[in-house]
């Protein structure tokens, strides 16, 4: 098969490369500037910028049957960049698949355009509400066009060679170097998956394509949930020293999420296989 995929230079994208490329697929690294990231005789490189006629000639000169939409902006200050990438970019892909054909286009959700209990469909913050304004486009493309896509909604990722410096990491660097770190009461719950997890789930739903739903959506998330204060519990437990944690000291975001929904059903036949307690005490044996 053949995938292309956006945000090739991002901590999922990067990983799924990594293992289609491992497998022998063929592969497409989509960015909207010159990179190059490896080399190898299985990966092409597309330049997109801000066109839509390079778009779809990317598309059309690679022929792929994955079109893989990773890339991400999260800021909200950087309100063009945001609705560029995720909403202005993944919609002239879908453009493009609609005239290429026979393509099956993935695209990655977030759990916070989920809400929280009583307020569901409601997002929490403007990168949430483009995700969500991104699926009605998907719905209309794969009902009105058929153009085979599916959404995978994602919740907490970690892994090796992480550099978002998410909540996990800091908390086993704050162990293993003695630090102070500022925290809220700490009662949220968050959903954490492996990134080789992730990978695999996508890789696994870019090989079924339905015959009859044109829009299939799932949510990809861990079998456990823990609150920040269980995972500096498990941090504790693993590196054997107490942790410096000013609970309290920093406060809740204006829309927290203390309880993730799951709207989705999860996909058939996948299943977690790296578990959060072997991640962490890898870091302090």
């Amino acid at each position: 098969m053949k995938y292309m995929i956006s945000g090739a230079g991002g901590f999922l994208g990067k990983n799924l490369v990594k293992k289609l490329v491992a497998a022998g697929q063929q592969v497409a690294c989509f960015y909207r500037d010159n990179k190059k990231n490896g080399s190898s005789s299985l990966i092409s490189y597309y330049q997109y910028g801000d066109s839509y006629k390079k778009v779809v000639r990317a598309i059309t000169d690679f022929s792929p049957d994955v079109v893989i939409h990773t890339a991400a902006v999260y800021d909200p200050f950087l309100v063009d960049d945001l609705i560029g990438c995720n909403i202005t970019l993944p919609l002239k892909m879908l453009e493009a698949c609609k005239n290429v054909g026979n393509v099956h286009f993935i695209y990655m959700g977030s759990y916070w355009q989920f809400g929280e209990a009583g307020t569901n469909n409601i997002p929490i913050d403007l990168y949430s509400a483009s995700k969500l304004a991104f699926e009605s486009m998907v719905d209309y493309y794969a009902i009105r066009k058929s153009v085979f896509s599916t959404e995978l909604v994602l919740y907490g990722m970690y892994g090796e060679n992480d550099a978002r410096h998410k909540l996990l990491d800091q908390l086993i660097y704050a162990a293993q170097n003695n630090l102070s770190l500022d925290l809220t009461k700490g009662e949220q719950y968050l959903n954490l998956l492996h990134v080789d997890d992730v990978s695999n789930a996508v890789i696994m739903v870019s090989k079924m394509l339905p015959k009859d739903i044109y829009h299939q959506k799932y949510c990809v998330s861990s079998e456990n949930e823990y609150t920040i204060k269980e995972l500096v519990n498990k941090i504790e437990q693993y590196s054997r020293n107490k942790l410096n944690v000013n609970w309290g000291a920093m406060p809740y975001r204006e829309n927290e999420i203390f309880v993730p929904l799951y709207l989705y059903d999860s996909i058939p036949g996948w299943q977690e296989t790296y578990m959060l307690d072997g991640y962490i005490v890898n870091y302090f044996k």
